[in-house]
C-alpha cells in the first residue's frame, strides 16, 4: 500500500479542513450486521510500545477505527470519537484507533491537532488492516463484549450522533460476560501488555 507523504504545510492544511468539516460532518447510517462475526485477531503496540490485544478487552464494547493522518475524513472523525469516549469514561467502553502505515511523528502531529488521547495502535506494515479486510480510510468496527463485530462503518461517522450513541448504548446494555468486572466498576481505555513483559497491566480498566 502506497501512502501519500505529508507536505510541510500539513498541519496548516488539516487545521483548515477541520475548521470547515467539523461543522458539516453528519450522522451516517449505522446498520447492524445481519449476523455477528467473530472479530479477527489484533495484537499491536501503542505509540509507547505497549502491546494491546483485542482479547484483553473482552467484557467491554470496543470501537476499532483504522485511520491515517493523510486522510482528511479520518482527522475530522477523531474528535467525535474522543468526546464519545469521554462521555462513556466510567462505562465498559474503549476506543482503539489503529494507525496504518505511518511513523510515530506523523501520528503525533495528527493527535496533537485533534486533541485525541485515546489508545492509538501502530499497524506500520498494514498487516492488521488487511487481516480485517478493510479497504478504505476510515473504516470502523463496533465490537461487542464477546469480541464479535456487530457494526461496520466505511467512511467517516459522527460518533456523537443519535444513531451512533444508540448503537453503543445498546451494546453496553447487553449482559456482561461471566466473570467480567461487575457493573458500576470504573473502566478506562488503557488495557495493555508491557512490551518487556507478558503480564497484563490493566490501569484501572475492566477485565473479563
Amino acid at each position: 500500500m502506497e501512502l501519500m507523504r505529508p507536505s510541510r504545510s500539513w498541519a496548516t492544511t488539516l487545521a483548515v479542513l477541520l475548521t470547515f468539516a467539523l461543522g458539516t460532518l453528519q450522522a451516517g447510517a449505522l446498520p447492524p450486521l445481519a449476523e455477528p462475526i467473530e472479530a479477527p485477531g489484533l495484537a499491536l503496540p501503542d505509540i509507547r510500545d505497549r502491546t494491546h490485544t483485542l482479547e484483553a478487552y473482552r467484557g467491554r464494547v470496543v470501537l476499532v477505527n483504522f485511520w491515517a493522518s493523510w486522510c482528511p475524513p479520518c482527522i475530522v472523525e477523531l474528535p467525535g470519537m474522543q468526546r464519545l469516549a469521554q462521555r462513556l469514561a466510567q462505562r465498559p467502553f474503549a476506543v482503539l484507533a489503529v494507525n496504518v502505515g505511518e511513523n510515530k511523528n506523523q501520528m503525533r502531529r495528527a493527535l496533537k491537532l485533534t486533541g485525541f488521547d485515546q489508545t492509538v495502535l501502530v499497524d506500520s506494515g498494514s498487516e492488521t488492516f488487511s487481516a480485517w479486510e478493510a479497504s478504505v480510510f476510515p473504516t470502523s468496527y463496533l465490537i461487542d463484549k464477546a469480541g464479535r463485530i456487530r457494526y461496520e462503518v466505511t467512511g467517516p461517522l459522527d460518533w456523537e450522533g443519535d444513531e451512533a450513541v444508540a448503537a453503543v448504548e445498546a451494546l453496553l446494555a447487553e449482559p456482561p460476560l461471566p466473570g467480567a468486572t461487575p457493573a458500576g466498576a470504573p473502566c478506562y481505555a488503557d488495557t495493555s501488555t508491557n512490551a518487556s513483559s507478558s503480564a497484563l497491566t490493566n490501569r484501572g480498566g475492566c477485565q473479563p
